[in-house]
């Protein structure tokens, strides 16, 4: 008995290799769809941070590109209602902010910290554009309250309030007449 040895069946070829050659089409198929989609998620991230009022979240600081220091603890501050004088309230405001008082963004964007009611929805009205010092900001401020503006009482105003005014008011009106001044 004979055996013989399994028959193998070779077919030529008549080309070289073939290493995914189609797909290398893929590969930049691939890399064309994934610009495309990181594209599509930025703009995705931009519609995200759009508001109902059609602003992303930047055009709503006063000053975008405020440092922040670290260690800031932002003082207690009196709100300003929008009823008083403005100038007793900034100076109240930058003796607080003292400190930094060379950094004119951190000045302008604490400043809403010092603000309620119509105060601050006048701020929250203003251009970046107008407000690129804490000068500009005190001077629109000062402009927009101008009607406060203090002015001290003098002896004649007191002299005409009656008995029958309130002691304490007269007493408060009293506390700011200013003394007379030496020669």
């Amino acid at each position: 008995m004979a055996y013989s040895s399994p028959l193998t069946h070779i077919t030529q070829q008549d080309h070289g290799p073939d290493y995914h050659k189609e797909s290398m089409v893929a590969y930049d198929r691939i890399d064309g769809l994934k610009k495309k989609l990181d594209g599509l998620q930025l703009d995705l991230k931009a519609l995200r941070m759009k508001d109902s009022f059609g602003k992303n979240d930047f055009e709503f600081y006063l000053v975008p590109n405020v440092v922040i220091p670290p260690k800031l603890k932002v003082p207690n501050f009196e709100k300003y209602k929008g009823n008083t004088c403005p100038m007793v309230h900034l100076e109240m405001y930058v003796r607080k902010m003292f400190s930094y008082v060379d950094n004119d963004e951190l000045l302008i964007h604490c400043f809403q910290d010092s603000l309620t009611g119509a105060a601050i929805l006048w701020y929250m009205g203003l251009e970046k554009a107008d407000i690129k010092t804490f000068h500009d900001l005190r001077k629109a401020f000062i402009q927009r309250y101008n009607y406060n503006l203090y002015l001290p009482p003098y002896g004649d105003e007191l002299r005409t309030m009656t008995q029958n005014d309130n002691v304490q008011l007269w007493r408060d009106c009293a506390a700011q007449v200013p003394p007379p001044r030496k020669r």
